[in-house]
């Protein structure tokens, strides 16, 4: 990934200072089990 790429991420976590925990293997993971089920 490069800067300036778009990528799909899954908001996992906003702490308390505002700061937002982002991944992008869960959307992978979604991603994979949808495609499976058709």
């Amino acid at each position: 990934v490069k800067p300036g790429d778009e990528v799909m991420v899954k908001v996992t976590e906003i702490d308390r200072q505002g700061r937002i925990n982002l991944s992008r293997k869960d959307v992978l993971k979604e991603e994979t089990n949808k495609q499976e089920q058709h």
